[in-house]
């Protein structure tokens, strides 16, 4: 996240459909040096072997991406650009990734309209790699991609059953919490990350806190911007999830549960400002200065935060370690269609793209945490502050959460059955009491998956 943001942006948050990028139907691109900005989807063939190289001959990559996976704001365009300058990258971006995903599905039914390179975040990557839709991908071992550098289940997150891997790691989401200074001053709470992280080590004392705060402030200053952010990152922590290790559907488990009480005493207590994550109304929350408070934050939120928020609110945000420790939301991958006409080229793109240093160049520009293992070590990341974070250690803060976070199994089923709590959660917000809200929940589950 990619999804934002992941993006994220995982991961990824999982960075699922509700969960990873800012609405918005509509794409955009961006390109590198020495050609106008494009719209057009590449052309596509049938080919299912990897083209040859161009032998230095012009050639345009189409990249599709959402939310932020930071490539831009990192200068890669250019970089690469200036290492091979017989191609041209334009990165054609969606910032909600359920639109992206509709699309990507749509085009790979129908062979037509795919891009060069095509991004797939986590809650994703199961039903492709998994499935029939693995073999529209090619196989980038086949182009010199090493699995080493990447962490072992970031790698098995890609693989088929045949043993191909049809995407390379971009990010991971370890996560923290993000939270107002000015806010939490005013309310005459702590606002040093060590106090905050034992004044809520526990999401009991986190949900302590909270009410602690509104009984200041008032209601109109909100602790949290959504309680399905929080369930989120409470499911996250946990190397059980949606699935079981054979990544059949597993939503009734105690994870799930556990994060489903906590985001019904967010709604029940008032504490939420009941925004619809990467929504309009949530994205102009930032930049408000009454909004919310605290945010659950996946490394690729720290990115987001500053899009949506900007300079007047530099120094005003921070960052600290989570009630529970670590975790993971998001997380994506970089793929190759069969159907490119430059396969080489592409997947030669994208093996460079989650190369080390392009990995701890995007973290440094908008904070996505590497997937590359040399990458998440190196000192350049590890010891990184954030100005805009009030000079947070983010490296440190989330290089620790990363530790501390298992893998867990990745099903098929993952996002959809995310996306249907986080609306039950947005209706207990609305009112619905959480028995009724769940109930809804698992009809619509059922409804979606089947069984």
């Amino acid at each position: 996240m990619h999804i934002a943001n992941r993006r994220v942006r995982a991961l990824l948050g999982t960075a699922l459909a509700a969960t990873m990028l800012a609405a918005c139907s509509s794409s955009s691109s961006s390109t590198s040096p020495g050609n106008s900005t494009a719209s057009t989807p590449m052309s596509t063939g049938a080919s299912s072997m990897p083209a040859s190289t161009s032998g230095g001959a012009p050639v345009k990559l189409d990249v599709g991406t959402f939310g932020v996976f930071g490539y831009l704001e990192a200068k890669l365009w250019d970089k690469y650009h200036q290492l091979n300058p017989n191609v041209t990258v334009v990165e054609h971006k969606q910032e909600q990734e359920g639109d992206y995903w509709t699309a990507l599905t749509a085009h790979l039914t129908t062979g037509t309209g795919l891009y060069d390179v095509q991004a797939i975040e986590v809650g994703r990557i199961a039903q492709v790699a998994g499935g029939p839709l693995g073999a529209k991908f090619i196989d980038l071992k086949s182009q010199g991609l090493d699995p080493t550098q990447w962490y072992d289940f970031k790698v098995k997150q890609a693989t088929t059953p045949g043993g191909q891997i049809i995407g390379a790691g971009t990010d991971i989401g370890p996560e923290a919490m993000c939270y107002r200074n000015d806010l939490l001053k005013a309310a005459g709470l702590h606002t040093d990350r060590a106090m905050l992280k034992d004044d809520w080590s526990t999401w009991d004392k986190y949900i302590a806190l909270g009410k602690q705060y509104q009984a200041k402030v008032g209601s109109s200053k909100p602790w949290v911007d959504s309680a399905a952010g929080i369930f989120r990152i409470y499911v996250g922590q946990s190397t059980t999830q949606y699935a079981n290790p054979d990544g059949s559907p597993n939503y009734e488990n105690s994870t799930v549960t556990g994060g489903w009480e906590v985001a019904a005493q967010l709604a029940e207590s008032k504490l939420s400002a009941k925004l619809s994550q990467f929504g309009t109304d949530w994205n102009k929350a930032f930049s408000q200065p009454n909004g919310f408070a605290t945010i659950a934050c996946p490394a690729w939120m720290l990115g987001y935060i500053k899009t949506q928020a900007k300079d007047a609110f530099k120094g005003k945000w921070d960052v600290a370690i989570a009630p529970g420790g670590g975790g993971n939301w998001g997380g994506s991958f970089l793929a190759v269609p069969t159907a490119s006409q430059h396969q080489a080229d592409a997947a030669k793109l994208v093996l460079w793209l989650t190369a080390k240093d392009q990995e701890i160049a995007v973290f440094q520009a908008v904070g996505n945490f590497p997937s590359n293992k040399s990458a998440a070590s190196d000192p350049a990341v590890a010891n990184h502050t954030n100005d805009y974070f009030n000079n947070a250690p983010d490296g440190q803060l989330f290089s620790q959460a990363a530790s501390q976070t298992g893998a867990a199994p990745v099903g098929k089923n993952d996002a959809t059955i995310a996306q249907d709590i986080t609306n039950g959660i947005l209706q207990m917000e609305k009112g619905t009491d959480k028995t009724t809200a769940w109930n809804a929940v698992k009809t619509q589950i059922q409804k979606d998956i089947g069984g």
